[in-house]
């Protein structure tokens, strides 16, 4: 006799989402299996996840291991933010999620979009993918909480491409939105020297870039005096700067120009989730094209790590 115990979760392609559909059918008299038992708690379709009053139905042992105050404490963190939303559906609800749903929606985002005055020091993220693909670049202002980000395309990528996203990438290169290089490949040599006429223009500290995917651009970029950080794309570096974005965001405090091709990439973000519950956008997964996004969390880790680091040698001359 085996048995099978488990919770529900947001990758309905995994081997628990068929099997747990297989099981479904069974229930429903639609398949007959007489040698699989199988018992499903969780919400009825309809039901508001956010009463408690439907709580005990995914909860078998509600009131003995399991206490109403323990997801009343939960339910705060879930409605605040939307991973933990996910984390609070799937682990005490057993409800399965859609991730495509899971993070900041357009409105939230669009209410940030105001122009503000770029003033003080900013930290850079810079996401280079392939040499035919996206590369994005963005500036973070910890002063004012604000963000601006440049796109950077092989042209010939940008036609290459026959569907919907491919004509809007066509009319943002028209529009100046994306900057478009000649040819096939990435022109790492145009990046550099718009980053270091972005260098002339802002006070850039610091310039995080993936360690894994690194190119001459950064020794160049080093060469010309910029200070480049290589940021880890795991968990334990994304998780708390791409917590605190969601924060920034759902507060209303970060402001955008309202890049529409931003705008585009932040709708196709799904999230990664560990064991620990740390976070961090998904490019396996995600819908499209998530570079823009993937560079906003690199900027603003960056800043969080410099600001980390102020707090550290200020303690220490207070102590000596």
């Amino acid at each position: 006799m085996l048995f099978t115990i488990t919770t529900a979760g947001f990758n309905r392609e995994s081997p628990c989402y068929k099997h747990r559909n297989y099981c479904t059918s069974v229930l429903s008299g639609a398949i007959v299996d007489d040698a699989l038992f199988s018992v499903i708690y969780t919400l009825d379709e309809g039901d508001d996840w956010t009463d408690s009053a439907n709580w005990a139905k995914a909860n078998p042992n509600w009131g003995i291991s399991v206490y109403p105050r323990q997801l009343e404490q939960a339910l705060t963190e879930a409605k605040e933010f939307v991973h933990k939303e996910v984390e609070f559906k799937t682990k005490l609800l057993n409800v399965w999620t859609d991730t495509a749903l899971t993070w900041i929606n357009d409105g939230t985002w669009m209410e940030c979009a105001e122009l503000q005055k770029l003033d003080g020091i900013c930290y850079g993220g810079l996401d280079l993918a392939s040499t035919g693909d996206f590369c994005a670049f963005t500036l973070y202002w910890p002063e004012c909480s604000a963000i601006r980000t440049w796109y950077f395309l092989p042209s010939e990528a940008a036609y290459k491409r026959k569907d919907a996203a491919g004509a809007s990438i066509r009319q943002w290169i028209a529009d100046g939105q994306i900057i478009a290089t000649e040819g096939n490949v990435t022109d790492y040599n145009f990046i550099k020297a718009q980053i270091l006429d972005l260098a002339l223009e802002f006070e850039i500290k610091d310039i995080a870039y993936d360690r894994f995917n690194a190119s001459q651009l950064v020794i160049d970029l080093q060469n010309e005096g910029l200070q480049m950080y290589p940021f880890g794309q795991g968990f334990i570096s994304m998780s708390s700067p791409t917590k605190e974005l969601e924060r920034l965001v759902k507060d209303g405090r970060l402001k955008h120009d309202g890049n529409p091709v931003t705008r585009w990439m932040m709708g196709n973000v799904l999230l990664a989730n560990d064991p620990a519950g740390n976070i961090k956008i998904n490019k396996a997964k995600s819908g499209d094209k998530v570079d823009g996004p993937v560079s906003i969390v690199m900027a603003l880790g960056t800043a969080m790590q410099d600001a980390a680091k102020e707090k550290e040698s200020d303690f220490w001359f207070i102590s000596l």
